[in-house]
């Protein structure tokens, strides 16, 4: 069946609506409100609609507890090649709310088509394929009805809508449970830190980087940037890869013999501290992965390395607390033109000394708490899985 024969919807789009927008008055939805979790964020916005202009002229715009809105602009591509949006329910709570642009409502049908089976729907393979040969935008991608009303969705009975409906959410649910209890694992390290040394940093002998590093220093990116990465060989560390306390494999970039040797004064040691010095990431840190031993670094990324003193996890950790950050944070922002941490800046950013029997306490207890992630991402992955195979049966009428 078509869409458009089963919900009601409304595109928020008006053109006048951004010049009207103000401090106060009737709430806005925007697509930055709605979040990728499934829920809505109004505190992320503060745009009002007079009650005044809503009253006069948009009041068809207004938005009621139980409607489904969904995002359809501010979106991209996953992993798998195909588009994923944000949906999600509206409630009380959220009232009084006023569509603005790139969101769209829907309202079911009565006696014919369950909001909740749609939610589902719009996550998965069915909508995303369909929706990804659609879309509009290359700068920023979006669609709208017109593309809506192009698409077809499968359609059981109601009831069979709801039964389907309640067997993802009980499935969706143990799989946001499971995330959750990985992001506290992943929350754990900084915990411990905390406990075993939160008064004893603070007031601990503090040395410079510059003198407790047996290296400090960032490279640089092969003439041609990305089109000069080849599909493998050397490892090239970039900014995207350091995340806060992980390192993300996803975008990493490969130099030949020959580039590499270009940046042979910047190799990469398993369990290097690698920090962002430049750019909106700046000042984000993790440890290098023994098997990325080898790797280069570009100009983006500092390698930090300690001597013996200095376990590089409790470094790690020590730069992630929120006053490290702050400080880092600081440094950059005083840049003459740009956010920037240079090499003097780190040598001269101070540390915390401690007893190295200590440190070595700190890093068994938080390969306890790797150790565990590890399975929880492993188990988080599973649950994923199933959580896909319900989907894909569900609207294939095999569930």
């Amino acid at each position: 069946r078509q869409r458009h024969d089963l919900y009601a919807k409304y595109h928020d789009y008006d053109s006048e609506i951004s010049d009207l927008l103000g401090e106060c008055g009737i709430k806005v939805l925007n697509v930055g409100n709605i979040l990728p979790n499934g829920t809505i964020d109004l505190s992320r916005t503060d745009r009002h609609l007079s009650v005044e202009e809503f009253d006069r002229k948009y009041r068809h715009f207004a938005v009621d507890a139980g409607d489904l809105v969904i995002a359809s602009s501010g979106i991209s591509f996953d992993e798998d090649g195909f588009l994923r949006t944000k949906v999600a329910f509206v409630h009380e709570q959220h009232l009084p709310l006023c569509m603005n642009t790139s969101t769209i409502r829907f309202k079911a049908k009565t006696d014919v088509s369950d909001l909740a089976f749609l939610r589902h729907w719009f996550q998965s393979a069915s909508f995303r394929t369909q929706i990804s040969r659609l879309v509009t935008g290359s700068a920023q991608l979006n669609f709208g009805p017109s593309h809506l009303k192009q698409m077809t969705i499968p359609l059981p009975p109601l009831e069979e809508q709801k039964r389907i409906a309640a067997i993802l959410d009980q499935a969706d649910a143990l799989r946001r449970l499971r995330a959750r209890a990985l992001d506290r694992l992943n929350a754990l390290g900084q915990a411990i830190f905390q406990e075993m040394f939160g008064d004893d940093q603070a007031s601990a002998e503090r040395q410079k980087l510059g003198e407790v590093c047996v290296k400090i220093g960032s490279g640089a990116t092969p003439r041609g940037g990305d089109s000069a990465y080849k599909e493998q060989g050397v490892p090239l560390i970039r900014s995207m890869n350091v995340r806060d306390g992980f390192f993300d494999r996803k975008g990493l970039a490969f130099l030949d013999d020959a580039q590499a040797d270009g940046l042979k004064n910047v190799i990469v040691q398993g369990r290097d501290v690698l920090l962002n010095i430049t750019g909106a990431s700046v000042a984000r840190v993790c440890i290098a992965p023994p098997e990325l031993s080898g790797a280069r670094v570009n100009q983006h990324v500092a390698i930090i390395r300690p001597n013996r003193i200095v376990v590089p996890e409790f470094l790690e950790a020590f730069l992630l607390l929120p006053k490290s950050k702050s400080e880092l944070l600081r440094i950059a922002e005083a840049g003459a033109t740009r956010q920037a941490i240079t090499k003097a800046q780190i040598e001269d950013f101070e540390v915390p000394i401690l007893p190295l029997a200590e440190q070595q306490k700190f890093l068994d207890r938080r390969n306890e708490v790797a150790n565990q992630t590890l399975v929880a991402e492993r188990q988080a992955m599973a649950f994923d899985q199933l959580f896909g195979s319900l989907q894909h049966r569900a609207f294939r009428g095999e569930l």
